[in-house]
């Protein structure tokens, strides 16, 4: 579990974790969610890189600790190794829906290897803005003040100096309250990292919020199964939910967000598709955006995506008598650009045989297609309905076999 810090606390009106809606997430499973806005994301192959990464694909040369999966890490991000390398470089989240929220907060994990290669010109600064505004510090990361190599902590009081917890290549929660409210939140995080062992890494990303009453809003919770052609999208029921009064609807947009003004008709007007390419009925506020799920559940599958996609989601509580909608939520996901290949692949040659061995893909996967070919490469790509392929054939030449394990002889 990820260690917490809990800072910055508001001593009246504050109100606890349990009683607060999620309206932002990014885990970096993706890398749909945000914009770069300086500098560009890419790596040279020998520990300079501005990406997202689980520690080895692609190799930083760096382990943390805490981890979850997919983090973003940062080191000598100037390096000219890829294209667009700057220093600073920055990323941008916009348009988090915040309407009728107050007591908003947002949560981070950071981890920084590097206790004795910070300078004083290395940073990391996270700021947001309310609808539209001037950027706001939130939370900030700088040495202590000396001219070089001391370790990244929190600058509490935004002077440049470092004054609170220092960071370690474990992965920290910090949590700081947000001041304001209004329409949309935008986030955004700057770093600045210009050398070798000058490092950073963020990852677990997050803005709640309490309503300002009336009907509840689900917590989304996170997209799983993401594919070229389909994702699951999962949610959390509020805690007054009632599956006799309430129902949840869920739209979905693809490639750019829905218009989310509130809905007046009743929600047996919307008969629900998961098939996106189906017959979902079309959102009354966005001619763009179809109806995908209706019930009481808490999951659904959306397929009949569109791979290297971003698909924009909206989901509200509603109170069928009225019908009384809650403020909506909103969050987004990429679908995959390709399938993922299979990793640590081995082959031993025997007299009459062969064994091969690797690692399947952990998503995205249902079986594994082997072609053989006696004397030279394969080199087609296999086409039309891989359930016509027989399971299991002698291999000679060009014969073909499937298998969901992850060995053949």
């Amino acid at each position: 579990m990820i260690k917490k810090v809990i800072l910055g606390l508001c001593l009246f009106g504050y109100s606890t974790n349990w009683a607060q809606t999620t309206l932002f997430t990014e885990d970096f499973s993706t890398g749909t969610n945000y914009t770069v806005s300086l500098g560009a994301e890419g790596e040279d192959g020998s520990s300079d890189y501005f990406t997202r990464t689980d520690g080895s694909t692609p190799n930083i040369g760096i382990s943390y600790t805490n981890t979850t999966g997919i983090f973003f890490a940062a080191q000598d991000i100037d390096d000219s190794g890829w294209s667009g390398s700057a220093n600073p470089s920055q990323l941008t989240w916009t348009g988090i829906n915040i309407s009728t929220y107050t007591d908003l907060e947002f949560s981070g994990s950071f981890a920084s290897n590097s206790t004795g290669g910070i300078d004083d010109n290395d940073y990391l600064l996270v700021e947001y803005r309310i609808d539209g505004g001037g950027w706001t510090n939130l939370l900030a990361f700088e040495n202590d003040g000396a001219q070089f190599n001391t370790e990244l902590g929190e600058d509490t009081d935004f002077d440049g100096d470092s004054d609170g917890t220092d960071l370690t290549a474990a992965f920290l929660e910090f949590t700081k309250s947000i001041t304001g409210t209004g329409t949309t939140l935008d986030l955004r995080i700057t770093v600045a990292m210009n050398s070798g062992n000058e490092d950073v890494a963020f990852d677990e990303l997050s803005v709640v919020g309490t309503s300002g009453g009336g009907q509840s809003d689900v917590s989304i919770d996170a997209f799983s199964n993401t594919c070229i052609d389909e994702l699951t999208l999962n949610w959390i029921l509020p805690g007054d939910y009632s599956a006799g009064d309430d129902q949840v609807l869920v739209f979905a947009k693809a490639s750019s967000a829905i218009t989310a003004a509130t809905p007046s008709t009743g929600v047996g007007t919307y008969t629900a598709d998961a098939d996106f390419s189906g017959s979902g009925t079309v959102y009354e506020n966005d001619a763009s955006a179809k109806c995908v799920y209706s019930g009481d559940g808490t999951s659904v599958t959306i397929t009949g995506l569109t791979s290297n996609t971003t698909y924009h989601f909206l989901i509200y509580n509603v109170e069928t008598a009225g019908p009384t909608y809650s403020s909506g939520v909103t969050d987004n996901q990429g679908t995959l650009s390709a399938l993922d290949e299979v990793s640590s692949y081995a082959a031993s040659n025997g007299n009459t045989s062969a064994d091969l061995s690797w690692t399947n893909p952990t998503t995205c996967y249902d079986e594994i297609l082997i072609v053989a070919r006696a004397s030279s490469n394969v080199s087609a790509t296999p086409s039309g309905m891989e359930r016509a392929i027989p399971r299991m054939r002698p291999l000679g030449p060009g014969r073909r076999s499937r298998r969901e394990n992850s060995s053949f002889t």
